[in-house]
Formats: C-alpha cells, structure tokens, sequence
C-alpha cells in the first residue's frame, strides 16, 4: 500500500511536471501570438494609416505653400493685345465685379492671390497679330528688362524662335511647380519640350485658349437628311474618316437662291488631321531632338481617303481659311465644318441646334482619337530676377485657376453658351482628354504638308523633296537651343 502510494505520488509529481512545460510552452506559443498579433495590428494601423492619407484640398495645399510669403508687388503677365478680346483679358485681369460668371471668377482668383500674397495681377497687350510678341519679349530679355513677369504668346508665332534666342527658363528648374497636380496639363511638357528644354506649360490659368481642333455638325441639315446619330458613331468608336465621307454625301446643293454645303475643311487646318489620323510626320528622338519621322504608308492613306472624299464633284471641300467661311456654317448652310475650338465665342451667334464631335480616326484600326491643341502656353523669362517667387506665384494662380476661372469657362461660358447638348459636353471630355500639343514644335513644310500633298497627290515625292530641308531646320532648332 504504501509502495502504491509512493507510485500514485511519482506519477502525480510527473502529470505536475508535463502541465506545467505544457503550460509554458502555451504562455510562450500565446505570448508569441500576441506579439504576431500586435505586429499585424501595427501592420494593420499603418495600412490603415496609409489608405486614410488624403491628398490635401486647394486650399489646404496653397496655405501651406504660401505661409508667411508676402510679397507686395505686381506680376505682369503678356499676351497678344487682341488675340479673343472678348475673354483673354479675362484670363488673367478683371478690375470689378461685373455680375459675369467669368470675369467674376477671374476677379476673385485675383482677390485670393493678393490675399495670400499680396500679389497683384496686371494684363499687358503686346501687338495685334501674334507676331509682335515674340520680338518684344526677346529684345526685353536682351536688354535686361524686367517688363514681364509671364509670357502666354499665340502658339502660331514665335514659339520656337523664342526657345532658340534663349530667352525662356526652363520649367523643370523653376522651384514650388508640381506638374503631377490637376491644374496642369501634365503631357504638353513632354510634347513641347525639346532637347530637354522644357520652356513652355499648359494649365488653367490659360485654360479658355486650350479649346482644340473640332468637327461641328448642324444637326437640323442632319435630321432632314436622315444622317446617322454622329454621337453614337463616336462612343462606338467608328467615326473614322470612311464615315465622314459617308456623312457629308449627297448633301450639296446649289442655286441661285441658296447652296448648301456637305462639309467643308479650311486648308490652314488639314494639319489636324495628321494630328487625328495619328500621321504626323514630326517626332522626337531619345535624346529629345526633333526628328522628321514621316510614315509613308500611313500619310498615303490618309491622302487616298481625303482625296476620294473632296474630289471634283464629291460633298466635301478643302476651303480657304478665312473668317467669312465660318459664314457658311453659322448661316445653317453647311452640314460639317472643321473648326478651330480657339473661335468659340462664335458660336453664340449660331441659332440653330449644333453638336461638336473629334476629328476622325483614319479607320477603325487606330485605338483612340487624337485632337490637335492649339494655344494655352505660358512660360517665364530667363531674367526673372526672382525665380522662388516667380515660380510661387504661377504655381498659386493656376492652383486658384482650377478652383475659380476653370468651372466658369466651362459651365458659363463653354457648356451653356457655346455648347447646347449634354452630348456635345461628353464630346468636349473627350477632345481634352486627348490633346497633342506635338503641332506647336514644327517648322512651315510640315504645316503644309498635307495641303500640298493634296495639290500633287504623292506623299514620296513630297517627303524626298522636302526631307533635307526639314531635317536642317530641325537641326538649327535644336543648335540654337543647345547653344543658348
């Protein structure tokens, strides 16, 4: 009995021991869990953390960026005299409160900055064609005048000549400039740049100039010939230049008392259409350099189905370009119209019911459509005589731009005056959110160049007569701009 007991004892003394290691080892296995667990929840916090992180509002953004800068001075910005008198001023300068959405909006951007920096905004005109700008801007810089503090020219003149004289700083070393941030046009640097200078942008501060090449339909002329719906044939992705060949047939009629018109395409504009057709023979090579980079079999396509659609007899003409052929249009005597987006304000004038389309694909093989961009540049002096306060001040009219002028350009000025339909809004989405400023780099026979394609109809002879000469220019542009 007692040997029993000593037995019952060792064997209770060993069910001690086996608990207690298997009590250790499940406090060891439960404090390893717990610090697993801690370490997930602090994984999890900062993932949590992480996916709470929001991007700071305008406001928010700019008060941070403008703490305690004060500045008290004027920033003069440039721009040709009578280049869309009615708005351009308005970008940048309103005086007072004129109960007009834009002008107000333009009023109060101009407010908030001398709020925050005490900086007041002033419009300068230079000449009436464009083509003044350039030469004062450069004479200025030369001379060591600080007459202007930005330079937003008509992107026709000067662009280039500006770039190789030298006179224009580089945005990507202008300090407090965020091109990730939604007032700028992110893409334009990469296309206006070249050999890796960047001298023009493109953002909201400018942002009634950015309207690009469109296509406008009369869609009363439409119904009464039964057209097909040209919205649908976009979204579907089929408006291609095939179909507006189809579109613009058996629709011109003339008489002595009225003619009516199929389609008609300023000749000054036929370069949009290497733009939308993806043809545009000028490109950039991994060093930046310009490059004529001509596709010969493509450009040959789109010269074949341009010129079976214009031909003798066809509904479909190639016209001057002149105020006066907007006429035909705005009379209601024409069904589709090649339009520069850059006239808009022309469009108030029109009574009867309009839409805005791109312009077409080459066929349905090309993926996305392309818009031709036509103005809203802007750069800076290479003598600004303070970079930091310069680059502060563009970076917060554009940021207030965003938040001020750019609903009141599209809401009061392009949707609800100059556009009358929801689709023809849908249509303008899609015209922004595929522009290429590509164009604005080029030199006068690649301007050309489909026009005078269209006058000999071979797309080689023109490339070999023209090649040499286009690769020089190219060159000088890009010596110039190495030079200086």
């Amino acid at each position: 009995m007692k040997m029993n007991l000593k037995n019952l004892l060792i064997v209770l003394m060993v069910i001690l021991q086996v608990f207690l290691v298997c009590s250790c080892n499940n406090s060891s296995s439960t404090t390893s869990n717990g610090n697993n667990s801690s370490a997930t929840s602090i994984e999890n916090s900062d993932t949590s953390a992480e996916e709470s992180v929001t991007e700071p509002t305008v406001d928010e953004y700019l008060e941070q960026l403008t703490e305690g800068k004060q500045y008290k001075t004027q920033f003069v910005i440039a721009s040709v005299e009578t280049f869309n008198t009615e708005y351009l001023p308005m970008f940048f300068y309103a005086d007072e409160l004129k109960n007009e959405p834009f002008n107000d909006a333009a009023y109060e951007r101009n407010s908030l900055i001398e709020d925050l920096l005490g900086v007041e905004v002033l419009f300068y005109g230079i000449g009436k064609s464009g083509t003044e700008l350039p030469d004062a801007i450069i004479d200025a810089v030369n001379s060591d005048q600080h007459n202007y503090d930005l330079i937003v020219p008509h992107s026709s003149y000067g662009v280039v000549s500006m770039m190789t004289a030298g006179v224009l700083y580089n945005w990507n070393d202008i300090p407090y400039v965020d091109f990730t941030k939604d007032w700028w046009l992110e893409s334009a640097i990469k296309d206006l740049s070249v050999n890796n200078l960047s001298a023009w942008a493109v953002g909201d501060l400018t942002i009634g100039q950015q309207t690009p090449v469109w296509m406008i339909f009369n869609k009363e002329l439409a119904r009464d010939y039964g057209k097909e719906d040209l919205y649908t044939l976009v979204l579907d992705n089929k408006w291609t230049l095939d179909k507006m060949g189809e579109y613009t047939k058996d629709v011109t009629t003339e008489t002595s008392d009225k003619s009516v018109f199929g389609g008609q395409l300023p000749n000054a504009l036929l370069k949009a259409l290497m733009i939308s057709t993806g043809s545009y023979p000028s490109a950039k090579n991994e060093n930046d350099e310009l490059m004529f980079a001509p596709n010969v079999d493509r450009l040959s396509k789109l010269y074949s189905k341009l010129e079976s659609i214009t031909s003798s007899g066809a509904d479909m003409k190639i016209t001057p370009y002149d105020a006066e052929k907007y006429t035909d249009f705005i009379n209601g005597d024409t069904l589709l119209l090649l339009f520069n987006g850059g006239h808009y304000t022309d469009l108030r004038n029109i009574a009867f019911d309009f839409g805005i389309v791109p312009l077409p694909k080459l066929d349905e093989n090309q993926e996305k459509y392309r818009s031709m961009a036509v103005g809203g540049l802007m750069a800076l002096p290479i003598n600004t005589e303070d970079i930091e306060y310069a680059g502060l001040t563009v970076e917060v009219l554009n940021a207030l731009s965003s938040e001020t002028v750019r609903p009141a350009f599209y809401d009061a000025v392009l949707y609800n005056r100059c556009l009358q339909d929801d689709n023809s809004k849908k249509m303008m989405d899609v015209l922004l959110e595929t522009q290429f400023y590509t164009n604005v780099m080029t030199v006068t026979e690649i301007d050309s160049m489909l026009l005078e394609i269209m006058k000999t109809g071979n797309v080689q002879s023109y490339v070999d007569a023209n090649s040499q000469k286009i690769k020089t220019q190219y060159e000088q542009i890009v010596s110039g701009i190495t030079k200086n």
